[in-house]
């Protein structure tokens, strides 16, 4: 199998760029505000991530399994459309067999094993019968939120013995509106064809202008628990003294400031056009602009990464996940490959 033929069937798409920086973001916070810097921390890092990767692809794969007949019904691309059942059967015997391996690094720490076999469960049984979460309405809907969003973050501050904490809270909280805001524009880029094939989503329940409108406030909480994270790293990760100054300083100010920069800009441009500001889409639409700035380049490349370098400041052991954070943002993120001034360019052009 070619490595991009490999990539497409464990669905990297759908999880390289929007889970694991994430995941990499929550991870780097808790090294950097409890002081976790040793070689054995770093060992932990790569662990749970190959774990949190192995449970992403697991998630997916499993919905395919499921959803085999809708989706050829519906003339969608499925992951088991010409396996049999032995292949299949092993694929996931392989899957299982990384999870278990991973996870046993960090299943006697507090509430881990119980938060992965919730997860588990209805990441299982969010799409395979007789249960099939995803035909129960708002139990379902629920459930599926709960295994992708404040389940994972748990499950981190779990694995690096941080569980209960009020940060922990506040980040399954900005995670999970992050991934409803993502939900409904799923759902509004897929308006048409859902529609067509008779696929009864709450958007085609509540109509296309609904959704949009919907979306457009889920981008503004959205975009505020981006704020709230960096404001919990403000308080949280502890401040320093630079040379020659007569006091201590907040080592994540640049982050602020790049924040409130894109913050002022978007709401600029969303004021000046009132009107559309339903038809903003920075996650769908393909457009380079601000807001594909604020909502994704910088959740998902300039934080993770500005704190991976901090942490190698603080450790130089820790240029390890540094290097490898940037490979991995040079996998994910093909726009920058082409033109890595364009948000820079970007965000200090003039405006009209």
């Amino acid at each position: 199998m070619r490595v991009n033929n490999f990539l497409e069937f464990i669905r990297w798409k759908d999880w390289a760029l929007g889970k694991i920086p994430i995941f990499c973001t929550i991870c780097f916070y808790i090294f950097l505000t409890y002081r976790m810097f040793s070689i054995t921390d770093i060992k932990y890092f790569f662990i749970f991530l190959i774990f949190a990767s192995i449970n992403s692809i697991y998630g997916y794969l499993i919905n395919d399994l499921g959803d085999r007949k809708l989706d050829r019904l519906h003339g969608k691309r499925n992951s088991f459309e010409n396996r049999d059942n032995k292949t299949i059967a092993l694929i996931f015997l392989v899957i299982l067999g990384i999870m278990i391996l991973s996870a046993m690094v960090f299943v006697h720490r507090d509430c881990f094993l119980l938060l992965w076999l919730i997860q588990v469960f209805i990441s299982t049984f969010y799409s395979i019968p007789p249960i099939r979460l995803k035909e129960r309405g708002a139990a379902g809907l629920f459930a599926a939120f709960m295994a992708q969003y404040p389940l994972p973050v748990a499950l981190l501050f779990a694995a690096f013995e941080k569980f209960g904490g009020w940060d922990m809270v506040l980040f399954a909280i900005c995670i999970t509106i992050s991934g409803i805001t993502l939900e409904i524009g799923h759902q509004k880029y897929d308006f048409a064809r859902d529609s067509k094939t008779g696929t009864v989503t709450f958007a085609v329940r509540k109509g296309y202008d609904f959704t949009a409108k919907m979306y457009s406030h889920a981008l503004q909480l959205d975009k505020l628990s981006i704020g709230a994270m960096i404001a919990l790293m403000v308080v949280k990760i502890p401040w320093v003294n630079l040379p020659l100054a007569p006091f201590k300083m907040t080592p994540i100010l640049p982050l602020a400031i790049v924040y409130l920069v894109l913050y002022f800009q978007t709401m600029r441009k969303t004021v000046l056009r009132p009107n559309k500001s339903w038809a903003i889409d920075p996650y769908y639409n393909g457009k380079r602009d601000i807001f594909n700035i604020m909502y994704v380049l910088l959740p998902n490349f300039v934080i993770p990464i500005y704190l991976a370098g901090l942490m190698t400041c603080y450790y130089y052991y820790n240029l390890i996940i540094l290097l490898f954070f940037i490979l991995w943002t040079y996998l994910c993120f093909p726009k920058l490959k082409t033109n890595f001034w364009w948000p820079i360019k970007e965000i200090l052009k003039r405006r009209s």
